[in-house]
């Protein structure tokens, strides 16, 4: 845990922060007035093994509907990234739906499931993977 005492920027600014440990990550963002706060445990854990570091991997799973627009649009960015992740279509298979639900809340789509965690939204789907390509 750590404080930390900011002034209000001029304007609109994004402030990045570690801890010591490189373990958390954290960013500050000013929009006009107002101040978003966002903090997480940082992926990946590095871990020294036969003189070469290794990258914690990541189980991903996509919950789909194919007819989806917004299904598709991140379905055709993991193809531009020549990148295959499991795939569950809720139409096709109702279970998939229910455990959509049961892990995420809501069976909304597309819903990328990151060590169990939802990710909604489209856009921050395709960001979390362009930004994390090393994980999968």
């Amino acid at each position: 845990m750590f404080d930390i005492a900011i002034n209000q920027p001029c304007c609109n600014e994004e402030i990045a922060i570690g801890d010591r440990s490189g373990d958390v990550e954290a960013a500050i963002v000013w929009h006009g007035d107002q101040c978003v706060v966002t903090c997480e445990k940082r992926r990946p854990v590095m871990e020294e093994k036969m003189g070469r570091r290794e990258i914690e991997k990541v189980q991903l799973t996509l919950y789909i509907i194919p007819s989806c627009p917004h299904c598709q649009k991140v379905l055709r960015c993991l193809e531009g990234m020549d990148k295959k992740i499991p795939l569950k279509n809720i139409r096709d298979t109702p279970q998939y739906g229910e455990e959509l639900v049961k892990l995420g809340g809501k069976q909304q789509v597309p819903c990328l499931m990151i060590d169990d965690q939802p990710l909604y939204e489209s856009d921050d789907i395709i960001r979390w993977l362009k930004t994390h390509r090393e994980l999968y």
